[in-house]
């Protein structure tokens, strides 16, 4: 069997029908429900992730995965040499950067493999880290794709400042600015994919960094026509999420490639470039309750829920007198949660706290970020506007008020500030334990994320 790779996008096997001995690499486990006598029924079982675009054809990020695979088949395989040539990389260099020794390990993966994913926690420098890759090579187009308004931002500011103005372009926000490096907001690629110099940018890059990239697991979603058309023959994916596992794995190491460098939590606490997170769960007293779906629970019992919210009110009042900054996480918008814990703060405990949702303005954002940071304003109540790309160093607790059961949001709230700050000595990180139904289970989830960091102990209650 022979194994082609057409481009930097694709594989193909020759014969076509040869694939079936490797669809195993392919493999993973698909869950629908099936209409039976009374209900629908759950069902559970196997489908591959390939012959597309057609027959034969595999995602180039998977080569790896199928190379090890066959070895321990016994399968021969023949792969021809891959005719793109790279030059060779320069040494890394910022300005006023002095790369962390894990910094320049996770650089080096990236010239060796050329393609891959780096997973670093939040506050770790993977931004100083794609900056470092990005300097080794001066003469080559560089795509950097982000999906938040902050990431856009920060990421333009930052490049700007190391490359210069004149080589850092934008394409997003009402922009159309492409230059040597460009950042480039996602959600730009649907409404410009028809456009034919958009699809010749795409085409003519060397070196694709996509930010956030456990986002690219939706296989039809705004990076995958990017992923689609882009050629670039350097393929770096950032994240500080583990990667799930099934087919949005397969999506993302298929465009980009496995895991080339990873720094843990505790490797980073270890290190001194991150802080030690403590963990504090409040209970949260039982009322009786007609809800029973979990989207009414949710409503009534954590959004609309007056004991919760003023638990919630009381914990960061608690905070702020102690001189403490807080960062309080929602998700409602529709029912004004972030509202009803506001005035709680200032009517009961004379507090007061900005709130920030995605319709807050881009300056005002800014402006209360760096009021924040400079604590000058004590406490922030936030949507998922701040959720990811949003660092601030000097930020001393941050409170869940979500609930929920998902890891990635787990992780994103402890992110928001973990990074070392003079005088700062640990992130606490407030939770509740919610008991209703649903929202009990999903908090049993979150504890066993907090145990597996190693942050929950006897002391968090």
């Amino acid at each position: 069997m022979k194994i082609i790779q057409v481009d930097s996008i694709y594989c193909r096997v020759d014969p076509a029908a040869s694939i079936a001995q490797i669809k195993k690499c392919f493999e993973y486990e698909s869950v629908w429900w099936q209409q039976g006598a009374f209900k629908k029924e759950k069902r559970v079982g196997r489908s591959h992730y390939c012959d597309s675009p057609h027959r034969g054809w595999f995602h180039a990020g998977l080569l790896t995965k199928v190379i090890e695979y066959c070895k321990t088949q016994n399968i021969e395989i023949d792969i021809p040499a891959n005719l793109s040539i790279l030059p060779e990389p320069v040494k890394a260099n910022l300005p006023e950067i002095d790369f962390r020794e894990d910094q320049l390990q996770l650089i080096s993966a990236v010239n060796k493999e050329r393609r891959g994913i780096i997973q670093s926690p939040t506050g770790s420098g993977k931004t100083v880290v794609a900056g470092g890759v990005i300097s080794q090579y001066p003469g080559m187009q560089v795509v950097f794709c982000v999906h938040t308004q902050a990431l856009f931002q920060q990421t333009t500011e930052e490049f700007a400042k190391w490359f210069g103005s004149k080589q850092v372009g934008r394409i997003g926000q009402g922009e159309y600015d492409p230059k040597r490096i460009t950042v480039l907001m996602v959600q730009m690629s649907r409404h410009l994919i028809e456009d034919k110099r958009f699809s010749e940018f795409l085409a003519s890059q060397d070196i694709l960094i996509v930010d956030e990239a456990h986002h690219i697991g939706n296989s039809t979603g705004h990076y995958s026509i990017i992923l689609e058309e882009c050629q670039a023959n350097i393929r770096i994916g950032f994240t500080a999420t583990p990667l799930k596992s099934g087919k949005e794995r397969l999506v993302c190491e298929g465009y980009l490639g496995s895991i080339i460098g990873e720094l843990s939590l505790n490797d980073g606490i270890e290190k001194g470039i991150l802080v030690k997170p403590r963990l504090k769960l409040v209970p949260v007293p039982k009322v009786e309750t007609s809800s029973r779906r979990y989207q009414d629970l949710y409503k009534t019992m954590v959004v609309l829920n007056k004991i919760r919210n003023r638990l919630i009110a009381k914990e960061a009042a608690a905070q702020i007198r102690q001189g403490k900054s807080v960062l309080i996480m929602i998700t409602d918008v529709v029912n004004g949660h972030g509202k009803i814990i506001q005035d709680m703060m200032e009517n009961i405990y004379g507090c007061e706290a900005e709130l920030v949702s995605g319709s807050t303005e881009r300056n005002i954002r800014e402006d209360i970020k760096t009021a924040l940071q400079l604590k000058e304003t004590k406490c922030v109540i936030v949507t998922s506007a701040w959720r990811e790309g949003v660092n601030i160093p000097s930020l001393d607790c941050v409170i869940n008020a979500i609930g929920g059961k998902a890891e990635i949001t787990v992780l994103q709230a402890i992110g928001r500030g973990l990074r070392t700050s003079e005088g700062k000595e640990e992130l606490l990180i407030i939770d509740f334990l919610d008991p209703y139904p649903y929202l009990a289970e999903h908090t049993l989830m979150r504890l066993k994320i907090y145990d597996e960091m190693g942050i929950l102990n006897k002391e968090a209650i």
